[in-house]
């Protein structure tokens, strides 16, 4: 044990040993008056060497760090038994109030209490604030409306309920934040960045309310999600594509631009207006009618630019009974017959204009 009683001589002083308690005594006091050292580091639970406790009508000194035992919180007691004295966590401080005899807070047992006074009041486990000033190390600094929280890493939480761990920023009331920054109210985040209230993030940036994004992926706008790829607008979807737009949506390597614009795997849809797929080499004729069939408003001759194998055509129209291709002098060059199952020679790459 390392907070030792710092005895008192006898009333009347008799030999050398007096004087030498007297004087340990006389010394310990000055240390208490004079520039004191923290008393508590929460993120160590240690007391720490140095310090002057008066407990009651004793006086101890801590010549040595002491581990505070139990489980963590924000709240010690020093309990004294003779000659040394014991620091434990208590889950709150319910009980115990200020002595105006002893300058300090005690329970009805006589123990001491070290914590943030700051943080009491905040919790209503006291009134008024009865020291000159606060004296943890690595702890939460309170205040009426809220909390700021530091980590031993670097990270720092501000907001009433917010988290940080390692060297993140959580700012917001019950916002969470590792390594990233998370900022909003129950925003949260690992390693990317969160803006907006309910904004999720896991190694990506999600920007607005609800936002989610993870792997990579960038989601800004309210309740917009992308997982590696880019997400823009609200409630815009992203899976490894990109997505701009209102309600906008893409999966694998697509982009759908404009509001609720859809793109599928290999294509690129432009605002409704302007869509692009490569067909591979080998699809069956019935697989490109269809395919094109459910993209194309039917029977319209929508303007194109692209090629049926080496041949260029710029326009296409598409039936319930097939697909005809045409050149720029309206000539027909290629027609595939709906439910066809023979196989091309041809691959088809076109960017089609007004779907």
């Amino acid at each position: 044990m390392s907070i030792i009683l710092v005895e008192y001589p006898r009333a009347t002083l008799q030999d050398q040993t007096d004087y030498a308690k007297q004087n340990a005594l006389i010394e310990a006091l000055n240390l208490a008056s004079s520039d004191r050292p923290i008393d508590i580091d929460l993120g160590t639970s240690k007391v720490l060497k140095g310090n002057i406790f008066q407990i009651g009508g004793a006086v101890y000194r801590v010549t040595a760090d002491e581990t505070i035992t139990g489980s963590a919180s924000f709240y010690v007691k020093i309990t004294p038994s003779g000659a040394t004295a014991t620091a434990s966590y208590v889950a709150n401080i319910t009980g115990v109030t200020w002595s105006d005899i002893y300058n300090g807070y005690y329970d009805g047992s006589g123990n001491l209490y070290i914590f943030d006074e700051g943080r009491a009041l905040v919790f209503g486990y006291i009134t008024v604030r009865k020291k000159r000033n606060l004296s943890f190390s690595n702890v939460e600094v309170w205040f009426k409306n809220g909390e700021i929280l530091t980590h031993t890493s670097g990270g720092v939480a501000v907001g009433l309920g917010a988290a940080v761990t390692e060297k993140g920023f959580a700012g917001g009331a019950y916002s969470s934040a590792t390594t990233g920054g998370a900022s909003g109210y129950n925003a949260d985040t690992t390693t990317g960045g969160a803006v907006g209230a309910g904004a999720q993030a896991s190694d990506g940036f999600a920007g607005g309310q609800g936002a989610i994004a993870a792997s990579g992926g960038a989601a800004i706008g309210v309740g917009a999600y992308a997982t590696t790829g880019g997400a823009v607008g609200s409630g815009a979807y992203s899976q490894q594509g990109f997505a701009g737009g209102n309600g906008a949506a893409s999966v694998g390597d697509s982009i759908a631009i404009g509001e609720n614009t859809q793109a599928e795997a290999g294509t690129i849809n432009l605002l409704n207006k302007l869509f692009f797929a490569n067909i591979p080499y080998g699809a069956t004729e019935n697989y490109v009618w269809n395919y094109y069939y459910t993209k194309l408003t039917a029977n319209d001759k929508h303007g194109c630019i692209g090629r049926v194998g080496s041949t260029i055509i710029e326009s296409v129209i598409v039936t319930s009974a097939g697909m005809a291709f045409y050149d720029k002098n309206e000539s027909q060059i290629y027609f595939i017959a709906a439910g066809s199952a023979n196989e091309t020679v041809y691959s088809i790459s076109m960017f089609v204009i007004g779907v």
